[in-house]
């Protein structure tokens, strides 16, 4: 599974693994910066379900947070 979200190092804004999912995957690769993008890459480890989450900001603002949040059934 890979996920890619919104980044920009100019202005700081930057998406965080909150929640990983772990009852059913694993992270296989971590975050490498595209030039817009942040892109992380899992596999499975088990059957379930599970809620994978991400909150993004800007580093410095303090402002709101935008959540991601995907739901993995692995059968």
């Amino acid at each position: 599974l890979a996920v890619e979200l919104p980044a920009t190092s100019a202005s700081g804004y930057r998406c965080w693994l909150q929640d990983p999912a772990a009852q059913v995957l694993s992270i296989e690769q971590e975050p490498t910066r595209a030039a817009l993008s942040h892109a992380w890459i899992f596999r499975t480890t088990g059957k379930g379900r599970a809620q994978l989450r991400f909150g993004c900001h800007q580093e410095l603002s303090g402002g709101p947070s935008r959540q991601f949040v995907y739901s993995i059934q692995i059968d």
